[in-house]
């Protein structure tokens, strides 16, 4: 049988039992987040940094036994494709100890990968690089002040 082992639930699944429970079933909540048996926060925090209706990014923090994690939900005239948190564990270098820290993490990555896209358009970048970079200044003094 091939077994998934679940790092949320800290057991191990089959594959009857994972087609029994379905995604959203059997959710174990840590803080109020919502994990499902597939490591993945089915309500997890959501800041939007941009929404136009033609393009849109927002960022998705969620709460762990360990750590916080983040997921990014982003695209421009389409249906939304998103990339929820996934729970990853307490020794992995992509998790953050604090929801800014996480926060901070999303945006540079959003950042770097804005940059990156050469299909888009110049005042588009601007403005969501413009959007960005306020919410992680943001994002930098509230973790100045809760890690005091």
């Amino acid at each position: 049988m091939d077994n998934h082992y679940s790092k949320s639930h800290k057991k191990s699944y089959t594959t009857p039992e994972r087609m029994k429970i379905g995604t959203n079933g059997d959710c174990r909540v840590i803080d109020g987040f919502k994990w499902n048996i597939y490591d993945v926060c089915i309500n997890p925090e959501e800041i939007v940094i941009c929404d136009d209706k033609v393009k849109f990014l927002i960022i998705m923090l969620a709460k762990t036994d360990y750590s916080w994690e983040y997921g990014i939900d982003a695209g421009v005239g389409v249906p939304p494709c998103s990339g929820l948190p996934s729970y990853r564990g307490k020794f992995d270098n992509k998790s953050s100890t604090s929801r800014e820290c996480a926060l901070v993490k999303a945006i540079r990555h959003c950042l770097k990968s804005i940059k990156e896209r050469k299909e888009w358009d110049k005042d588009m970048i601007d403005v969501w690089s413009g959007k960005l970079k306020k919410h992680l200044m943001q994002a930098r003094q509230l973790d100045l002040f809760t890690n005091n």
